[in-house]
């Protein structure tokens, strides 16, 4: 008995240990993102398609087999939306990146579980708490805050980012409906999906032609690829099968944090008083409304 506790204890802490290794990664990104001066769209389409490749070979490696078997066409559909959601979130999160400082740009696309909760009585027929629905209204001051008293939020860096939360609240309504499906399968398939549906908007707006193919430019690429989505997303996966769905939501919010912290001390970004107060408002009722928020809904993809 003791032995098969102690097993389970430290499943939990390895679990939470990689939860924690993908979430200061998904917050170091935006750095990444300032620092490569690389088109969105580019970045867009490595993370997908490299990002995918990558999660194959962990999957291999592992030894874990995935199959699409079984899941209808109509919930694959879904699957396929979701991905294209996530891909045009993507691209707008990386234009948000480069007009807007990178704590505001995180901090204001942070504004999706608010979006999800304000919806969900429309798009899946239920009815959030009050408590979570204060929560909503809290994260719009917050964002009011940063949009309105801080000069360095850009209104087109501002809309970018509302943009990318849109998106990203609409892949979360997505996963909701398809809850059943594995979620190794749907996260690959939605990572290449998302890289995919990027290389139109990359080719219309010239993104590949601004791309000087020398080692820099290529070492970006791969990080983009296989750190920031293939290693960083296994590692987020792997987590649920000894986390559950709140807890990963809820420590999901360490990502925000460690963006802005970057933002004031890898960037040296300056944050007003307004921001920080705007972050803390956004963050911490997010953190109250997913802890009220039932288990089934808890989960993300992004």
């Amino acid at each position: 008995m003791k032995t098969g506790s102690g097993l389970r204890m430290r499943s939990r802490f390895r679990a939470r240990a990689l939860l924690i290794a993908a979430l200061v990664i998904f917050g170091t990104n935006g750095v990444a993102v300032r620092l490569s001066g690389m088109p969105p769209a580019a970045i867009a389409v490595a993370r997908g398609i490299i990002g995918a490749a990558t999660l194959i070979v962990v999957f291999r490696v592992r030894g874990e087999r995935l199959s699409c078997s079984g899941i209808a066409p109509a919930t694959l559909a879904r699957i396929v939306a979701a991905g294209a959601c996530i891909g045009a979130n993507w691209v707008l999160l990386f234009e948000a990146l480069r007009t807007t400082s990178v704590a505001i740009a995180t901090t204001i696309y942070y504004l999706a579980p608010a979006l999800v909760v304000a919806a969900s009585p429309l798009i899946l027929r239920e009815k959030p708490s009050v408590v979570r629905m204060v929560c909503v209204l809290v994260s719009f001051a917050g964002a009011g805050l940063i949009t309105g008293f801080d000069g360095a939020a850009t209104a087109s860096g501002v809309a970018r980012a509302l943009g990318a939360a849109a998106f990203y609240a609409s892949a979360i309504l997505l996963n909701a409906t398809f809850s059943h499906v594995d979620y190794r399968v749907r996260t690959l398939i939605q990572i290449a999906v998302a890289g995919i549906v990027s290389v139109p908007y990359a080719l219309a707006t010239g993104a590949f032609a601004e791309i000087d193919m020398g080692p820099r430019t290529l070492i970006y690429l791969l990080c983009f690829g296989i750190l920031y989505t293939g290693v960083a997303y296994a590692c987020y996966v792997a987590a649920f099968s000894h986390l559950g769905a709140q807890e990963v939501s809820i420590l999901s919010y360490l990502d925000p944090v460690v963006a802005v912290l970057c933002s004031a001390l890898v960037l040296a970004e300056p944050l007003s008083w307004a921001s920080i107060l705007g972050a803390v408002l956004i963050i911490a009722s997010s953190i109250v409304s997913e802890a009220r928020a039932p288990q089934a809904d808890s989960r993300k993809d992004a």
